[in-house]
């Protein structure tokens, strides 16, 4: 860490955390270009504080984090909290709960309370924060929506990056037809209506202490169709759920809804248009810093979107160019 970043840190922590005092770890990246460090001060080494760091161009999703931070404090929904905010350095300190992801309880626990995991997603987060007023929304967020325009966008940036994090050619023709049968879900999709949403709502962005599940990362939030945050839940591209969980959690999710009669259709949509999305995402990250950390996650999205259009409720909307165009791409890489 560099003297300016460490005139940063006393800017945000204060004086008492100079380099000679202080101890700095460099968080593992996720897949984002935000920067994360653990700071300690050698004489209190249990005591430490998160400092983020957002980058140039990112001002807007910065201040959406911290209007949330304050929203979601108000719904009762547990995130870590912000302790002090530089705006003008695009900087803020969190408070330190711990290595707790979510994805490391999933990985060691059984498959009992992997289940219980999931349905508490649901009950204690997801349904009640799908019932969000438009009037409760942060100014920052509340025309934010992800109709067919921004899952365009988002497939635009998938085709863009993916072939180049594989170093192939995608050629224009292929792009189109993918392009096209992406636009027949998203016709659908404009259909199902809309609730507040997380929008990234995975095992990495979760936290699980003290049998408390607390959400991270959340910056993103919009409007978005119905189920669109389970599909996060549940087709995680870090972690694979049984498919018997998986079935009970949708049918808890759609129980109520007036949609349950299309719940599988919307799902198997709304997976698709996510997990190809996350391919960019992840794409997107490698090419930029160079680190592959997140590239087995694209083999995992992948193989999840193989799944999903060689499923009889896929036949609904013919969608031989993914089938045959996207998969022949990604199995010849």
């Amino acid at each position: 860490m560099g003297l300016s970043q460490w005139d940063l840190i006393k800017e945000c922590l204060g004086p008492s955390y100079t380099q000679e005092e202080s101890l700095v770890t460099f968080l593992t990246p996720e897949a984002s270009t935000r920067r994360y460090f653990r700071i300690t001060l050698k004489k209190e080494p249990n005591f430490s504080k998160i400092l983020c760091l957002y980058q140039k161009g990112e001002e807007d999703s910065f201040e959406r984090y911290r209007e949330m931070s304050t929203f979601l404090h108000q719904k009762k929904v547990a995130i870590p909290k912000i302790l002090t905010i530089v705006k003008k350095s695009l900087a803020m300190v969190l408070e330190d709960l711990g290595e707790v992801h979510a994805l490391d309880f999933l990985i060691k626990a059984s498959q009992e309370k992997r289940a219980s995991f999931l349905s508490s997603c649901v009950k204690e987060i997801l349904l009640p924060y799908h019932q969000t007023q438009k009037e409760e929304v942060p100014n920052s967020c509340v025309s934010r929506i992800l109709d067919s325009n921004f899952m365009e966008k988002e497939i635009e940036k998938t085709l863009d990056f993916f072939p180049k994090a594989f170093n192939k050619e995608l050629k224009k023709d292929e792009k189109e037809e993918i392009f096209l049968d992406f636009q027949k879900l998203f016709l659908f999709l404009e259909k199902v209506p809309k609730v507040w949403t997380h929008r990234d709502f995975h095992s990495r962005n979760l936290l699980f202490l003290n049998n408390k599940i607390i959400c991270i990362d959340f910056q993103d939030s919009l409007w978005a169709p119905y189920g669109y945050d389970l599909v996060s839940l549940l087709e995680d591209c870090y972690f694979s759920h049984a498919q018997v969980h998986k079935q009970e959690i949708i049918d808890l999710f759609w129980s109520s809804s007036e949609q349950k009669e299309q719940s599988i259709l919307i799902y198997s949509s709304l997976a698709l248009q996510r997990l190809f999305k996350a391919v960019g995402s992840l794409c997107f990250v490698f090419v930029q810093t160079g680190n592959p950390k997140f590239l087995p996650a694209v083999g995992v999205a992948m193989e999840k979107i193989r799944c999903i259009l060689e499923s009889k409720e896929m036949n609904f909307f013919e969608l031989n160019g993914l089938k045959h165009r996207l998969l022949n791409y990604y199995y010849k890489v």
